[in-house]
């Protein structure tokens, strides 16, 4: 399996979903910014039902010492 692919288990008792992964970036990268965004719907014939979260994260360096 690639170090990008995530790992995605549903545990059957609880019911939980657990979704892990993560991606490599290089040490001179360029991304500045992230968002991520995951919508539940309990009930997929109520539209308007739904959980969300969202995860922003902004003012990422390439290295800790980078001060820029």
């Amino acid at each position: 399996m690639s170090d990008m692919q995530p790992v995605i288990k549903l545990d059957a008792r609880t019911e939980d979903l657990n979704i892990q992964g993560s991606l490599p970036l290089s040490d001179h990268h360029t991304i500045q910014a992230f968002e991520f965004n995951l919508t539940y719907w309990p009930d997929r014939h109520d539209p308007t039902a739904y959980a969300q979260v969202s995860v922003k994260e902004s003012d990422i360096r390439a290295s800790k010492d980078d001060k820029q």
